[in-house]
């Protein structure tokens, strides 16, 4: 896996998003600032600010199909006595997170 791909997957994993209550705006604030460092244009709409929607265009040639990426970023409750590692400490062990 190239490194960059390893630390933004990484960085996203350590955001804790469990919902309730979700707090999804750390992974659209990560995400914004990523793409903008990129020059890729970023809409973010909320009905409720702690819960944001992401919007990225990038324009293509017009000679394909457009292609559309649609995620949710929360994730559901976790017992961190249960796991090994901490939950959303994203810790690499054995080639695995």
């Amino acid at each position: 896996m190239p490194t960059e791909t390893l630390q933004h997957f990484q960085a996203l994993r350590r955001l804790d998003t469990q919902n309730p209550p979700g707090n999804e705006y750390f992974v659209t604030d990560y995400l914004k600032a990523v793409l903008e460092k990129e020059g890729i244009a970023v809409q973010v709409v909320a009905s409720d600010p702690n819960r944001p929607n992401l919007i990225a265009r990038r324009k293509g040639s017009g000679t394909g199909k457009p292609v559309r990426y649609m995620g949710h970023r929360d994730v559901v409750t976790v017992d961190a006595k249960t796991w090994t590692f901490p939950p959303f400490s994203a810790t690499r062990d054995g080639g695995y997170i």
